[in-house]
């Protein structure tokens, strides 16, 4: 993996000469093949400014990288993404949770299935088939974080970086954030049966003592499941829309934003 203090002298020299402000320096993990040529890229701090270097040292003028920058900054961000929030994400007691959810209700409906009314029945099969679908998106989640850190180490450790990668990895990021979004509707779907059916089972425990435990934990639990006054449930609708439009990075909104930190010099 390239850090700022391991690049060849050659190619720091270059960099220390466009350091105008005294600022702090870093570089990208691995250089990046754009168009066949090989780039160093330099990461200037406070500014966020990045500087192109070819392995020779040259400086390619500002247009020759003009699109390269997008490579770079989505690629940073997606990795960030998935390290940084997909890691979170995994490490959450979601999973845990939802299968000892539906394994709980499983228990239920085999217990009282014989006496549930048909409305709380189909409340209780929402509700399992609800922490089905959970289980599901949160597997596909572990496997996004799984393959996309994959990537990154890999181009770490080969030190080489290309579009094809960041087109992987932000994809990866893509499925992990819908998967996310939806596990989340999901829950606010179900949020009204949660409460009728607890209700409903609060009622009916002291007739099957035999669901007591299992009521008790779905009591416990239930307070922990998204709801309608969750913050997350307030930015639901920005998550869709996030994860609904499939852009190219030419297409992004802020692509303007990300050029303007080139530091290469514009050709005269």
């Amino acid at each position: 993996m390239l850090t700022y203090s391991v690049l060849p002298d050659h190619i720091k020299q270059v960099a220390e000469k466009y350091n105008h402000s005294n600022e702090k320096l870093d570089c990208l993990p691995s250089k990046l093949m754009y168009e066949d040529i090989n780039y160093y890229v330099v990461h200037y701090y406070p500014s966020l400014h990045d500087l192109f270097i070819q392995e020779n040292g040259g400086v390619p003028p500002f247009e020759q990288v003009r699109r390269a920058i997008l490579i770079v900054k989505v690629y940073q961000t997606a990795g960030n993404t998935l390290i940084r929030t997909g890691g979170k994400w995994v490490k959450e007691p979601t999973a845990r949770n939802y299968r000892k959810l539906e394994q709980r209700l499983t228990s239920i409906k085999r217990k009282i299935n014989k006496f549930i009314s048909q409305e709380g029945l189909i409340k209780l099969d929402n509700i399992i088939e609800a922490s089905r679908k959970i289980n599901k998106d949160q597997d596909l989640i572990f496997e996004c974080v799984d393959k996309g850190t994959e990537l990154i180490d890999h181009a770490n450790k080969t030190e080489m970086v290309n579009e094809s990668i960041q087109q992987e990895v932000r994809n990866y990021v893509v499925k992990m954030v819908r998967a996310a979004v939806r596990q989340n509707q999901v829950q606010l779907d179900t949020e009204v049966d949660r409460k009728e059916l607890l209700a409903y089972l609060g009622r009916e425990v002291w007739k099957k003592p035999s669901i007591l435990f299992d009521y008790l934990w779905f009591k416990k639990n239930v307070s922990y499941m998204l709801n309608s006054s969750s913050p997350t449930a307030k930015d639901m609708y920005d998550l869709q829309e996030m994860v609904s439009k499939e852009k190219t990075i030419d297409e992004m909104e802020n692509a303007d934003e990300m050029i303007s930190l080139i530091r290469n010099p514009k050709a005269k």
